[in-house]
């Protein structure tokens, strides 16, 4: 049983020091390290706020943050190019609605040189209830994709 020697046992090549860790805390290391933080957090607090508030009042900022806008943006937002931002969700939904049903409730061309033309749906309806739909591909409404050529 030689190999089993208490880990308290003193290492002489080490004076003063066992070969098990200590349970003594160091308090006076706890709190060197917890000043640290408290006040590397001070100091981290203080500078994003200087530099929040340079960002948000840039009349007070450096000059390096302007206030005016470019010289290459235009004085129409509508003039930049598609897709913009959207202001007014609601407005432009109800925008898009009314042109759509607008659309859907008007007569039209869709391509005139093949003579496909655009009806209300309500007209489309009637059509339909009157004639009935079409039983083969030579009965076919025009400008039909179905229909065969003669």
């Amino acid at each position: 049983m030689s190999d089993m020697t208490p880990q308290a046992q003193l290492d002489p090549k080490k004076p003063g020091r066992r070969g098990h860790e200590s349970t003594k805390l160091d308090v006076r290391l706890i709190v060197v390290f917890l000043a640290g933080v408290g006040v590397s957090s001070v100091i981290i607090y203080l500078g994003l706020n200087a530099l929040m508030s340079s960002l948000t009042h840039p009349e007070r900022g450096p000059e390096r943050f302007p206030s005016r806008v470019s010289p290459a943006s235009p004085d129409d937002p509508e003039a930049f190019p598609a897709p913009r931002i959207q202001v007014n969700l609601h407005v432009d939904l109800v925008r898009l609605r009314n042109s759509e049903r607008a659309e859907l409730n008007s007569y039209g061309w869709v391509d005139r040189d093949a003579g496909i033309a655009r009806i209300p749906i309500d007209r489309a309806i009637e059509i339909i209830a009157k004639r009935g739909l079409p039983k083969d591909k030579t009965t076919a409404p025009r400008g039909s994709r179905t229909r065969e050529q003669p």
